[in-house]
């Protein structure tokens, strides 16, 4: 062989040789990215599982205290609300006439664990659920903090 073609087969596989390099750094980039895009989707699977606890959560919570609030605004517009000793049981009590419905001050609520009637117990019905529900809920219950610290 003569040397023209010994110096080109050298450059090609100097060439050769680089071009893998740039191949193997482009590979280990994209291995980089692929498993941040893992991490990400495991963060936003996650972050749907605790979008459907709150969900699950919040709207009949939510629910319940608007028609708390409901029954609330009726009783004290109506002036009777039934417990004997209430704000406007046709008499001016703290300042305020029969009938206002206080209006400027912010209603605040509280959560109890004490059920809210406690006339008629409340039979137990079992409700068929999917497998991805009783998982939400078996996820819940762990994430409760409360639970978390019962046996402890």
């Amino acid at each position: 062989m003569s040397t023209s073609v010994m110096n080109r087969l050298r450059d090609l596989e100097r060439e050769l040789a680089r071009r893998m390099s740039e191949s193997r750094k482009k590979d280990e980039y994209i291995a980089r990215l692929e498993h941040r895009l893992d991490e990400r989707d495991a963060s936003v699977q996650h972050l749907r599982n605790e979008i459907d606890k709150f969900r699950q959560v919040v709207r009949p919570l939510t629910h319940h205290i608007m028609a708390i609030q409901m029954s609330a605004d009726d009783l004290v517009v109506y002036g009777n609300s039934g417990r004997g000793g209430g704000c406007c049981n046709g008499g001016d009590h703290h300042g305020h006439a029969a009938g206002s419905s206080f209006k400027g001050r912010p209603t605040r609520q509280a959560i109890s664990a004490e059920p809210l009637r406690t006339t008629d117990p409340l039979p137990i019905v079992k409700v068929p659920k999917s497998s991805k529900s009783r998982e939400l809920i078996k996820g819940a219950v762990l994430d409760n903090d409360f639970m978390k610290n019962l046996e402890s």
